[in-house]
């Protein structure tokens, strides 16, 4: 009994290892508030690296992305060639307000009140818990080669 236990967990840990690799697939611990209801502090990750080199990055996702050497996750609220525009505490992405969780007072404190048209390679992104989070608002737009891959699955603490 203790010998199949002990030869399923190996086989489980080989399987595992053999998925990540085959697909690009990482684990990431998360620390901080800034994505607060949907990610909590010390939510584990599973990111897809491999995911942005066959689909688009789209509005919505949540990427892991490299920022001054650090790895974070936010949401991506603005996509490449979007004009974005802070209005009476609403996000307007070309005039239209299509980012809903994003009206609010919390995020009027940005450089983003007279707009910002993104590059062709730029993308704008938010923490969904707007008065904690350090993203765009804060620093500008990302690049593509500055996103390292999509969160795919949040495991709870």
């Amino acid at each position: 009994m203790k010998k199949r236990l002990v030869i399923g967990a190996i086989v489980a840990g080989f399987t595992i290892l053999l998925l990540t690799r085959c697909f690009n697939v990482g684990m990431v611990d998360v620390s901080g508030s800034a994505m607060v209801p949907t990610i909590q502090d010390k939510d584990r990750l599973g990111v897809d690296k491999g995911y942005y080199k066959n689909h688009k990055v789209e509005r919505g996702d949540i990427i892991l992305y490299n920022f001054d050497g650090m790895m974070n996750v936010k949401r991506v609220v603005g996509l490449p060639g979007e004009f974005l525009q802070l209005k009476d505490g609403q996000l307007l992405t070309d005039g239209e307000p299509k980012n809903g969780k994003y009206n609010d007072d919390a995020i009027v404190d940005s450089k983003l009140e007279e707009g910002i048209t993104l590059g062709g390679d730029e993308y704008f992104i938010m923490g969904d818990n707007h008065r904690y989070s350090k993203d765009s608002r804060h620093f500008g737009p990302i690049k593509k080669e500055n996103i390292i891959g999509k969160v795919i699955k949040i495991k709870a603490k």
